[in-house]
């Protein structure tokens, strides 16, 4: 396990005193919060674990967009997963939305709404940190996280430039992403109660 660690970190550039956690018992994680990993672009372990609990966030997010789908029509579950599973999250919210307008009745349809918008702000978080260019930029003493910008300006000019993501902007990316799982709980209940391969918002959020 060291020797694949140590091969992993020579790929990532990591240094070479890179620490890692002893082998765990059964049920617990082999790297605590304790344990480095340094990489010489500016990134440690903290922006890897912060990215990575929005991207199981939002994962949660859009399955629980999908069964809105569901609770809304009444319809067998499977067969509208089958028709949603490769849309796209904007497009799933589009059909929410649409199908919210024609079958559900005041008041709850405002409250579906509201958290139909609040999962609109959570994607395009979600897209600004998975789909963004990630980068590093240096600051003249050491390198930093960054991600480059590119906009097409009148008269279809190019404009590059970059900005540096420290790790207090991933914590409210994330923060956005999880209040919009928590806000599922508003929702009345009837509109909650197609099955869940996972139970509701859990201490992840």
């Amino acid at each position: 396990m060291a020797d694949r660690a140590r091969r992993r970190a020579a790929l990532l550039g990591a240094p070479a005193t890179l620490t890692i956690g002893e082998p765990a018992d059964e049920g617990t994680s082999a790297v605590s919060e304790t344990d480095e990993f340094t990489t010489n672009d500016g990134y440690d372990w903290r922006y890897f674990a912060l990215i990575g609990r929005l991207v199981v966030t939002w994962s949660r997010v859009e399955g629980l967009l999908k069964q809105l789908i569901v609770d809304i029509v009444a319809g067998d579950e499977w067969t509208i997963h089958s028709l949603s599973a490769d849309m796209p999250a904007a497009r799933l919210i589009e059909r929410c939305r649409a199908i919210s307008e024609q079958l559900v009745v005041q008041p709850d349809r405002d409250l579906i709404h509201e958290w139909l918008n609040l999962a609109d702000q959570a994607r395009v978080t979600r897209n600004q940190a998975l789909h963004g260019h990630w980068i590093a930029i240096y600051l003249g003493y050491r390198w930093a996280p960054a991600q480059l910008s590119i906009r097409v300006k009148s008269g279809g000019r190019l404009s590059v430039g970059n900005e540096q993501i420290p790790i207090d902007l991933i914590e409210r990316w994330l923060d956005e992403v999880s209040e919009c799982l928590r806000a599922w709980n508003s929702l009345p209940a009837s509109f909650r109660q197609s099955p869940r391969p996972i139970p509701g918002p859990s201490p992840i959020a």
